[in-house]
């Protein structure tokens, strides 16, 4: 019920959001619509009284979304735990190209083991659903968080991301999305970097085809000086 209600309120959104384009006359991007629509369209709004689910998965709440992926916190029956299940939102409408930066993150993730990074646990196909899963950490944003933590343990908590940064540069491995609402903190103040959707893997030769040379990455509000204006001769990986 709590999911349905989610994926209405997205539904309303989004049809304020076309709208909107059509009294502005403001396109929008076609990888998005077909990011939006598909998500709506394959969580088959009209399933009520079932519990939805992917794989041996039973989907329980929506954790978050980004341009490309959305997070829901999910629970295995045999297992008996609860796991953090990351999908396309497009599902089957998604383009080759998003397909492609999917399937990267989840070959990023598989390569790095590190306390402070989310681990991946599972890869599945339900259907043309691809999806990965991940361990489930309980905490809230550093966004979130920032309000009530003191100086120290910001402090702290900053130490804990750079060790973890340090550790995929190593691996060559950059995040290339680095912001507070990437930064997942526990009530014991467990670090977890989250979202590897933008990771370039330097010692791959398909990640680095993925990236044109001149194309804009990440937040901009997080973004470098020298990115944000626009200069591309002074940018480096």
């Amino acid at each position: 019920a709590t999911l349905l209600k989610q994926r209405k309120i997205q539904l309303e959104e989004f049809t304020e959001l076309l709208k909107k384009s059509q009294q502005t006359s403001i396109p929008l991007q076609e990888d998005y619509l077909l990011q939006e629509i598909g998500g709506v369209l394959s969580f088959h709004l009209g399933r009520t009284g079932e519990k939805e689910k992917i794989g041996n998965y039973e989907l329980l709440e929506e954790l978050g979304r980004g341009g490309m992926g959305v997070v829901y916190r999910a629970y295995h029956p045999g297992l008996n735990i609860h796991v953090a299940i990351k999908m396309m939102i497009a599902g089957e409408n998604a383009s080759e190209k998003t397909i492609q930066r999917f399937q990267r993150e989840m070959k990023v993730l598989g390569k790095l083991e590190h306390p402070g990074i989310v681990k991946i646990v599972d890869v599945g196909q339900d259907g043309k659903k691809s999806y990965f899963v991940m361990e489930y950490v309980p905490g809230e944003s550093l966004e979130k968080a920032r309000t009530h933590l003191t100086i120290r343990e910001k402090v702290e908590i900053l130490i804990k991301v750079l060790e973890a940064l340090y550790y995929a540069h190593q691996e060559k491995i950059l995040h290339r999305d680095i912001k507070l609402e990437n930064i997942l903190v526990t009530p014991a103040q467990v670090v977890k970097i989250l979202d590897f959707g933008l990771a370039k893997d330097l010692a791959s030769e398909e990640s680095l085809k993925l990236t044109q040379s001149g194309t804009f990455f990440g937040t901009g509000h997080y973004m470098a000086p020298e990115q944000a204006r626009g200069e591309i001769k002074n940018i480096t990986p």
